[in-house]
């Protein structure tokens, strides 16, 4: 169910969303008011009945109200589940007012058209449950054939209804105004073969128990109240049986729909362990080992010859490691400008090591973000395997109306495809995918007009980070 977050969503969902909770609300109110009537006028089988199907759409409002603060855009699995409610809510709106009118010889086609229309909400919510499993579980060969028979069922059942009116196969409504269940055997062999159909694709299925028993409840569940209605008729107790199915029906909805919150919150948990684990394997593998045993042992030599310089180096080598250790535990993108000084601070270090080391900067905009450690692994390439510790870094940073432009450059050996040693560029490789995934921005690496080699970042203004930075 994705990640069951808050998130923001489009405004056209939005607005389906609230539209059919305000008609769910308005409905709600007109049936409460309804059961109140009868129990007025101390109707009590109408009133029981009505009462019953107003239970079950407050339940049903309420596992709607569960969805719509699930929401969002990426997923259609919520959405399907809210849609399985808000059909079932009207199933038993429907039921309820069948109930009301049944009875009436004048209502006889407003009890048909009522019944024939609860059957088709009846049958929706059956092809979306089968929609929902097939799109949450894992997809094999025998899907299709199982779909294939379940639109058969389904097929053959709508054409029942449709020549219904004309033959009676499924129901009637007598000259009294009594519905009259004519095909009642016929309907429960087409639903015990649906249940059945959907169990056996379930229980084999590779995926979780906790999983395999909330979708197979669906199942389970509403043949559980056709055995309990049989059980009554037998014992000669009258119920409402269409009532008591749906409700048994949002039942298995509802364990459907806290199973896959569990399960989409455990996901989550995991999800943030792991990248919490990405981040700090990320950090070490940026701080490279060679660059801080350099570095201490730098400061270790300063301390005995020029203890005021190794006091500064000390300074920036824990400012540069603070920095480090900030931006991977915060946000994936920090502040240009907060990277450059990161940088500067990097640069002054290796300073230390290589005294020829020149370093200039050409920088025009800093007002706009950057994926973290983008920038490190092109200076610290430019530095070791470009100028090999002697010659000059530039670091530039550009605006146009639509991106910006950060250049890396060097004036050393120049760009190589393949490294001398054999190694692919991995540092180089994680730099552009962070960028594409991150910004939808681009790197490019190419040899100089002049020489060297020249790292070009573009980064779209249109991007969720810098969509608000244009000047």
């Amino acid at each position: 169910m994705g990640t069951m977050q808050s998130v923001a969503i489009s405004k056209w969902k939005k607005a389906i969303y609230i539209t059919t909770g305000c008609v769910m609300t308005a409905l709600l109110i007109f049936s409460l008011l309804v059961a109140y009537s009868r129990g007025l006028l101390q109707e009590n089988d109408d009133y029981l009945k009505m009462l019953l199907a107003v239970t079950g759409m407050i339940f049903a409002v309420i596992l709607f109200i569960c969805c719509c603060f699930n929401i969002q855009d990426s997923t259609h699995q919520v959405d399907t589940l809210a849609a399985i409610s808000v059909l079932l809510y009207f199933t038993l709106f429907l039921s309820g007012m069948m109930d009301v009118f049944t009875g009436n010889a004048a209502a006889r086609t407003a009890i048909m058209a009522l019944q024939t229309i609860t059957a088709i909400c009846s049958t929706a919510v059956h092809f979306l449950f089968w929609r929902y499993q097939c799109a949450t579980l894992p997809k094999n060969s025998a899907q299709i054939y199982f779909t294939l028979w379940i639109y058969i069922l389904i097929a053959t059942y709508l054409v029942m209804l449709a020549v219904n009116p004309f033959t009676g196969i499924l129901f009637v409504v007598d000259a009294s105004g009594n519905l009259i269940s004519s095909g009642e055997t016929l309907e429960i062999i087409f639903v015990s073969l649906f249940y059945l159909t959907y169990l056996l694709y379930i229980l084999p299925q590779k995926c979780t128990l906790r999983k395999k028993l909330s979708l197979a409840s669906f199942a389970v569940l509403p043949m559980l109240a056709i055995v309990m209605t049989a059980i009554w008729y037998v014992a000669g107790i009258e119920c409402t049986v269409f009532s008591i199915a749906y409700i048994f029906l949002l039942m298995a909805t509802y364990v459907v729909f806290f199973g896959d919150y569990v399960e989409s919150k455990e996901l989550l948990l995991r999800q943030q362990t792991t990248l919490a684990e990405i981040k700090s394997e990320l950090m070490l593998s940026q701080l490279n080992p060679h660059f801080v045993a350099n570095t201490l042992n730098s400061i270790v030599a300063l301390c005995r010859f020029d203890p005021p310089e190794a006091e500064r180096a000390t300074r920036m080598f824990a400012g540069y490691l603070r920095e480090n250790y900030v931006d991977m535990s915060g946000n994936q993108m920090v502040p240009f400008e907060k990277a450059l000084e990161n940088m500067k601070n990097y640069i002054a270090i290796e300073q230390i090591r290589f005294p020829h080391l020149q370093a200039e900067y050409d920088i025009s905009c800093t007002k706009f973000e950057i994926p973290t450690m983008t920038i490190q692994p092109l200076v610290e390439n430019a530095i070791t395997h470009g100028i090999h510790g002697k010659g000059k870094i530039t670091i530039s940073a550009t605006e146009t109306q639509s991106e910006y432009t950060v250049l890396v450059a060097d004036n050393g050996v120049g760009y190589k495809e393949q490294p001398e040693d054999g190694r692919t560029h991995l540092g180089i490789a994680n730099c552009r995918d962070r960028l594409q995934t991150l910004c939808g921005g681009s790197l490019t690496i190419r040899t100089g007009d002049n020489g060297g080699t020249v790292c070009e970042i573009i980064i779209p203004k249109g991007g969720a980070a810098n969509e608000h930075t244009v000047h």
